[in-house]
């Protein structure tokens, strides 16, 4: 798929729509198995029996509901699931979720740009491992990381968990657990222990049974060993001296939204994960061009 690309063409599969899109993120809609998984009622495909439950769900067209049980068995009263095609929600970028509780959080959190502050999220990308978090943990960081924390109680969203799921595209896809309690005793993260297991395998089969088709169609390509275009290079260029976003897109004559395409596009080929470090690394890399428009 061509990196140029402003906008992800909507595909014509059912199992893929998309549901109307808010900003720039998208609420998806679980679809059924794509084809092959139908093996999930095979007795000879090994799946975990509470997964294999929830699969054969998916199959009767009853796997929401039986998703929405799942979750709150294991203590949760949200859920979430996220695929960024860039690594992370940035607030440039496309985001798709799934979300079992309230959509509006996610479409403030991506407007914000919360993505690029919550600590959370940077640990999680950097251990690669699941991640409890309560307001004691994540409180004093920053004041907008307070500020994130705020905003999600109005929500009912106090404490949780949250990991990325492995990917071999390297494609942002981050799970999240959420409850309303604002502190996580020791009781409830043992609890969580015996749970996570679970947690994570569904979030594997979701990724790979109902997703996999979306990321397939929606992934752009990481492409670090193709060189920046003329474009982008301005583009970082004019970051890289103080322009915003708007300031760049009068200067160059394009639009703000093409301005912003082209720092994700350049963060992708440069293999990192916000602007600032793409400008780095154009620094570094003697990729600033000095003969910009006037």
């Amino acid at each position: 798929m061509a990196v140029t690309r402003t906008e992800p063409a909507v595909p014509a599969s059912p199992s893929r729509t998309l549901a109307k899109e808010r900003s720039r993120i998208r609420e998806i809609r679980l679809p059924a198995p794509h084809r092959g998984w139908s093996v999930a009622t095979d007795r000879l495909f090994l799946l975990p029996k509470q997964e294999r439950t929830l699969m054969a769900a998916f199959l009767r067209g009853e796997g929401e509901a039986a998703l929405r049980r799942a979750i709150r068995d294991w203590g949760f009263t949200d859920f979430q699931w996220n695929f960024s095609p860039v690594g992370r929600p940035l607030p440039e970028a496309p985001v798709y979720h799934w979300r079992s509780g309230n959509h509006e959080w996610s479409k403030l959190y991506h407007e914000r740009g919360y993505g690029e502050i919550d600590t959370r999220i940077a640990r999680a990308h950097a251990l690669r491992l699941p991640i409890a978090w309560d307001q004691a943990s994540e409180r004093g960081r920053s004041p907008k990381m307070d500020e994130l924390l705020d905003c999600a109680l109005t929500y009912g969203i106090g404490s949780g968990v949250m990991y990325m799921v492995a990917d071999v595209g390297h494609n942002g896809i981050f799970v999240g657990f959420a409850q309303p309690e604002r502190i996580m005793t020791q009781a409830r993260l043992r609890q969580i222990e015996e749970s996570l297991p679970h947690m994570i395998a569904l979030t594997r089969y979701l990724t790979d049974a109902l997703m996999r088709p979306l990321i397939e169609s929606y992934s752009t390509p990481r492409l670090d060993s193709m060189p920046l275009s003329r474009r982008e290079r301005e583009v970082l260029s004019l970051t890289a001296s103080g322009h915003s976003a708007k300031r760049a897109a009068r200067k160059l004559g394009i639009t703000e939204r093409t301005v912003q395409e082209h720092l994700v596009h350049s963060r992708v080929k440069l293999g990192v994960d916000s602007r600032m470090e793409a400008v780095s690394c154009a620094v570094r890399n003697d990729l600033i061009l000095n003969n910009l428009p006037k």
